[in-house]
């Protein structure tokens, strides 16, 4: 079965049925027509046995596009796939399973779909929420205190990296070595029973909601979390806010990796045609054909991976020219100082120098350079740039340390950035979803604990500093588990194959 599966070949599994390492692609289909009848059977509701009951849970929905070919590219497949995500506790009890169904054995090969049921919206008028988060402070300057620790470290990464004889390990390896937190325990993901329809569309979402009530219920929460992108996250919002029961039992949180996309595309919308674009081509970082997906944000890997490549160089052509600027006897202590910090990393002494009275003085240094070159305008656009990627590295590293003030208040910071360069939809949620967020240890206190415990990320390797956003995580799950040759792709493409 797991044969089939990657590959789709009924030849393969014949062949090796042949030399007798499996059984024949007919028994192969039977079994799975089996398992598939017999997961139906457990209703719209059921929840994987390896769950914990009374344990906080985040449920996390995406839309599945298969993208067939079609004249007009419209009428292709989509449907709602949801996993559950908890982290592991010995002091909780699993949730008991239901009883297994028996099947009856058949010799069926396919199956017909299962009805679609679907709750029923009812329009009426949009209503916004009722005023929320009066207390929380607006001014951007109340939250740079939270990330200078954070930007104290990313500088140091630069200036330990400037002129360093060897290698130094890349921007995630320089931070996986120097944490000392403990690595929490690997997340538990479960898959949720699939929704065959668009979770655009109102009686989706009505659905979803529904359901995540229904599973807080069994799992004797208060509430839950639920995980969505912007474009299911300003339907279902538009329904929670007119039920009160909603408003009670659920939180509904902005998948940050798609956060994470919309931010590279404004990042990309103001540096491209500034000669960005050029320099990453020339110099073979990203291929032609790439350009457009770096830019957008579409291509995340390549785009954070050309942005870190790209503002690495900048800030060593900064160090130069801040070196060029200060009395020679000055450049000699600095120079000391960094040389210190690459003989220090990555033991704890790394941290004592970060802490020293020689680092600050560099750092008061630094900022007067910055602030004295900063009415050159093609200084000051430059700089920009490297704010910016700081600022989207500060977001991931909100997510891969699971610090959720620091998460918050990188949000905070990307805000006029995403109204400047008019990405609409976040123009108009983002905001929303910061202030309830900022609000949420008034109104679900016991979530708000629970965010501050850094669950609100997934772990899903034995290494520190490598925790994932949940929309990330049900990308490279269920999503790409779906899109297997021997899964619900063979199904779409070729119908009557199957």
């Amino acid at each position: 079965m797991f044969g089939r599966h990657l590959s789709g070949s009924a030849q393969l599994i014949s062949l090796l049925n042949g030399f007798g390492y499996c059984v024949s692609n007919s028994v192969v289909l039977n079994h799975d027509t089996a398992l598939a009848n017999q997961e139906l059977h457990r209703g719209e509701d059921a929840l994987p046995s390896i769950i914990q009951a009374g344990k906080h849970v985040a449920l996390v929905l995406d839309n599945n596009d298969f993208g067939e070919e079609t004249l007009s590219g419209r009428g292709t497949t989509h449907n709602t796939n949801g996993i559950i995500i908890q982290r592991p506790s010995q002091s909780h009890e699993v949730v008991q399973p239901a009883p297994v169904t028996t099947v009856k054995r058949t010799r069926e090969r396919s199956m017909q779909p299962p009805a679609v049921n679907l709750a029923t919206y009812y329009g009426g008028k949009k209503e916004g929420p009722a005023p929320f988060a009066t207390s929380v402070p607006l001014d951007r300057a109340t939250y740079f205190p939270l990330l200078q620790h954070p930007k104290i470290i990313d500088l140091a990464y630069h200036i330990t990296k400037y002129n360093i004889d060897g290698t130094l390990p890349s921007w995630t390896g320089f931070n996986q070595l120097l944490s000392c937190v403990e690595v929490p325990p690997k997340s538990v993901i479960g898959y949720l029973p699939v929704i065959d329809a668009t979770p655009t569309e109102m009686n989706t979402v009505l659905t979803i909601l529904q359901r995540s009530v229904q599973i807080a219920d069994k799992l004797q929460l208060e509430a839950v979390v639920i995980v969505v992108d912007q474009a299911i996250y300003c339907k279902a919002q538009l329904i929670r806010w007119k039920n009160a029961q909603f408003m009670k039992r659920l939180v509904i949180r902005l998948g940050a990796f798609h956060t994470a996309m919309s931010f590279l595309g404004c990042i990309g919308k103001r540096f491209r045609d500034g000669g960005l674009q050029d320099i990453l081509v020339e110099s073979e970082i990203v291929a032609v054909g790439s350009v457009n997906g770096v830019f957008s944000g579409k291509h995340y890997n390549r785009a954070v991976r050309a942005h870190k490549l790209m503002s690495d160089a900048m800030q060593q052509m900064l160090l130069d020219a801040y070196f060029e600027s200060i009395p020679e006897h000055e450049a000699g202590r600095v120079k000391e100082l960094l040389s210190n910090l690459a003989e220090a990393f990555p033991h704890p002494n790394y941290h004592v120098i970060l802490n020293s009275d020689k680092f600050k003085d560099f750092k008061t240094s630094f900022d007067k350079f910055l602030e004295a070159s900063d009415t050159k305008p093609t200084f000051r656009f430059w700089s920009s740039y490297i704010e910016t990627v700081e600022l989207l590295l500060l977001f991931i590293r909100g997510t891969r340390e699971a610090n959720w003030d620091v998460r918050l208040a990188s949000i905070r910071c990307m805000l006029p950035w995403i109204f400047a360069y008019d990405y609409i939809n976040y123009s108009r949620y983002l905001p929303v979803y910061w202030l309830e967020m900022s609000d949420v240890q008034q109104t679900h206190p016991a979530i708000h604990q629970k965010f501050m415990e850094g669950e609100f990320a997934t772990q899903r390797s034995d290494k520190a500093f490598a925790q994932i956003a949940c929309d990330q995580t049900i990308e490279q799950t269920a999503n790409r588990d779906s899109k297997t040759k021997g899964g619900h792709d063979r199904f779409h493409y070729q119908q009557g194959d199957s």
